[in-house]
């Protein structure tokens, strides 16, 4: 897993645009030089090129995170018959459907 954020790439890509080389803005920003020179050529973030791969909407997928870390910090049990009715609110319906056949 890079130790980079997706804002160290873009500040690298603005620094790039600016006129600096990829080499150094890639030491400045702490980006592999190779991830900037993909960005420059077009491609994707993982994110966004496997995001129709995923079962979840990334609206799902921030709701049900929530619905975990609240569970977390109240330091609530987990029963299974939340699991429908979550899954209903948050409009996962595809999953709740294949987890219940």
């Amino acid at each position: 897993m890079p130790l980079y954020s997706e804002d160290d790439v873009l500040r690298a890509l603005t620094a790039i645009a600016n006129g600096t080389s990829v080499k150094k803005a890639a030491f400045e920003h702490g980006v592999s030089r190779s991830t900037l020179q993909n960005r420059i050529r077009g491609v994707q973030t993982r994110d966004i090129a496997f995001s129709d791969l995923q079962r979840l909407s990334p609206t799902q997928e921030s709701h049900l995170a929530e619905w975990v870390n609240l569970r977390i910090l109240l330091n609530a049990s987990y029963r299974s018959m939340e699991t429908p009715s979550l899954l209903e609110r948050t409009g996962c319906s595809l999953l709740l459907r294949e987890t219940h056949l």
